[in-house]
């Protein structure tokens, strides 16, 4: 029997606002099996980027418990938490986060060059091929357009062959061809990997492509 990847347990997240406490989420439970795909939908401001970001410990849960991998995410603090995620989850952002001092090859090694491993570069160049930038290694970020940018950040995000794959919208910015080159690079990483693939989009035919669907709306959950 396969066991929960990502467990979150009546999670809530509550950040102060401009006119006081605001509630995003709303005591969510979630159990997404190892291997699955989900896709998160909603309106825009309904929270599915803030759920994203508590499923990568990038944000902390206000109530409830969070589990990646049967690890609890609430008991770590920062550095055993940037180990975990740097180990077990990549992450794709809408807007790329690109260390824009480093070349494209620089920035999908370094994952691999803070666990110290000595191929970082040789498997960062292979990473970039992958994804069709052979020719944009020694590329800075503001020389690379915005579909190579995403797909650079793709491959900084998969290098290490994470269980679990976050991806924020990582088509919202791209044209209909780098939209689809990222969409089935991310798919084709679930379906070889195994990986744990959870997107969050307004695409509801790229929501489509996954095996369960989850709506969020007003801070609250909703499976399809």
């Amino acid at each position: 029997m396969k066991r929960p990847s990502i467990l979150l347990e009546n999670v809530s997240l509550s950040l102060n606002g401009n006119a006081g406490i605001v509630d995003i989420l709303k005591g969510i439970s979630i159990d997404i099996q190892e291997g699955e795909s989900i896709g998160i939908v909603g309106p825009s401001g309904s929270g599915k980027s803030s759920l994203l970001m508590l499923m990568g410990g990038l944000e902390r849960i206000t109530s409830g418990k969070i589990s990646l991998l049967g690890e609890n995410l609430h008991e770590m603090n920062e550095n055993k938490l940037a180990s975990f995620r740097r180990t077990n989850v990549g992450i794709i952002f809408q807007s790329f986060h690109l260390i824009p001092t480093m070349t494209a090859l620089e920035n999908v090694a370094i994952p691999l060059e803070l666990s110290g491993n000595k191929d970082a570069f040789d498997l960062a160049e292979k990473a970039l091929i992958k994804v069709g930038l052979e020719n944009r290694l020694s590329h800075f970020p503001s020389q690379l357009s915005g579909g190579e940018q995403q797909r650079t950040a793709l491959a900084r995000a998969v290098i290490a062959n994470p269980k679990i794959l976050l991806a924020d919208e990582p088509t919202g910015n791209l044209d209909i061809e780098n939209g689809k080159i990222v969409a089935d690079y991310l798919f084709e990483l679930h379906s070889e990997n195994k990986a744990t693939l959870v997107l969050v989009t307004h695409d509801l035919e790229l929501a489509d492509r996954c095996e369960r669907k989850i709506k969020i709306s007003d801070g609250d959950i909703f499976t399809q």
